[in-house]
């Protein structure tokens, strides 16, 4: 349910958001295929390049005025506390990819309201595809409305998959278990562009382990508008405390979710 102030401030900002998003995007691709990207190691082993820090820090500075007082949650430069609304950014989700010239990325952003996500954008600039949500308003990609897949079985079941290291175990399990159903798996290194074609019926399933609040945070609410179910591994909400993510279609949704439970109590 969304009260009516709080439709307006999300509709008041939606259109500038999807523009930073575009403009974040083309700052993306003036560095893409350099050969001299330098890269920032963190202490998990993953690496942010100078692409990632000019995207976020584009995107901070035109994002903070949009509402006054809102919190960050940003992958490159931490968690900023703010009022009830908090921008969860991923600035170029599929670093690794892009690092390597794979033309499979994104930016990915999200306006929370008390940890809900209430509006998503995702921008695909590689083939200028923008996926948006606005929360009970339906989910869009470059201005068509979206709908999950209707698979209805498994076997027949195209799913992606990622984890970090943390995760390897979990998702070893899950996917023993997914054997009998010879469904398609697909790893392809950038969890939010997986969940925005989740939403868009690409794919059918998806599910993650080690992932971060930003890498889930717009895919979320983009498949929830587009007719889809979605949670964490244990079944709860997705959110900030646990990214773990499970998503589909309804049917889909329910089998794995199923699948999963009784991969992870063995």
């Amino acid at each position: 349910m969304v009260h009516k102030n709080q439709e307006m401030v999300i509709a008041s900002v939606r259109d500038s958001v999807e523009m930073y998003a575009k403009q974040a995007g083309e700052i993306l691709l003036s560095f893409y295929k350099q050969t001299t990207l330098a890269r920032n190691y963190k202490s998990d082993g993953s690496f942010a390049t100078q692409a990632d820090i000019a995207s976020e820090r584009y995107l901070l500075e035109k994002l903070k005025p949009l509402i006054p007082g809102a919190g960050f949650y940003a992958e490159e430069s931490g968690i900023v506390v703010g009022n009830d609304y908090e921008w969860v950014i991923d600035p170029l989700d599929g670093t690794n990819n892009f690092a390597h010239g794979i033309p499979y990325f994104c930016v990915s952003i999200a306006l929370t309201y008390k940890q809900e996500p209430v509006l998503a954008v995702i921008y695909q600039p590689i083939l200028k595809e923008l996926f948006s949500a606005q929360l009970c308003k339906g989910a869009f990609l470059n201005g068509h409305k979206l709908a999950v897949s209707g698979q209805e079985s498994m076997p027949q079941a195209i799913m992606s998959m990622c984890s970090s290291s943390e995760g390897t175990e979990v998702i070893r399990k899950i996917r023993s278990s997914l054997v009998s159903y010879d469904s398609s798996m697909r790893s392809f290194g950038a969890s939010a562009l997986d969940i925005a074609y989740l939403a868009a019926g690409k794919l059918d399933g998806c599910f993650y382990k080690g992932t971060c609040w930003w890498d889930i945070a717009a895919g979320s609410l983009l498949v929830t508008e587009a007719g889809g179910k979605v949670s964490t591994l244990a079944g709860d909400q997705v959110g900030p405390k646990d990214p773990s993510f499970v998503g589909g279609n309804e049917p889909i949704f329910k089998e794995l979710s199923q699948l999963i439970k009784s991969a992870l109590s063995v």
